[in-house]
């Protein structure tokens, strides 16, 4: 299994005709009882999981994670780190395309927040 952070440029260089997953999450209040990296957790698992279990087919890599997202709406809360919709946008364009520089055209976002689904999207577009 391969982990974008923990590579060095000629490894990464070596498996540009591979897909990348980066994950974006968030950092906010989920009640009395969980984290608030509870979405960040989540997605970064899955993701590691679901690129551990493929990897064996197709070279994967797993990409870098964004801890923080959309989450005004969070703010009644405690705890909430959240950038502005354009900020989100721009910062996950910026991470696509640093990784299509490095000679990648196979980028896949796994999302693990509400409030970044429509900014994905649209970043994805």
């Amino acid at each position: 299994m391969y982990i974008w952070d923990e590579m060095t440029r000629e490894e990464i260089k070596e498996l540009n005709n591979g897909l990348v997953v980066v994950t974006i999450g968030a950092t906010e209040q989920h009640g009395y009882h969980l984290p608030v990296e509870t979405d960040n957790a989540i997605g970064r698992q899955v993701a590691y999981e679901s690129v551990k279990k493929a990897s064996g087919s197709i070279p994967i890599i797993l990409g870098p994670h964004i801890p923080f997202g959309h989450s005004h709406h969070h703010f009644l809360y405690a705890g909430a780190i959240s950038l502005s919709m354009k900020t989100v946008s721009i910062v996950l364009t910026e991470v696509v395309e640093s990784i299509a520089r490095s000679g990648f055209n196979k980028i896949f976002i796994v999302n693990s927040h509400g409030g970044n689904d429509e900014l994905v999207r649209l970043v994805a577009k």
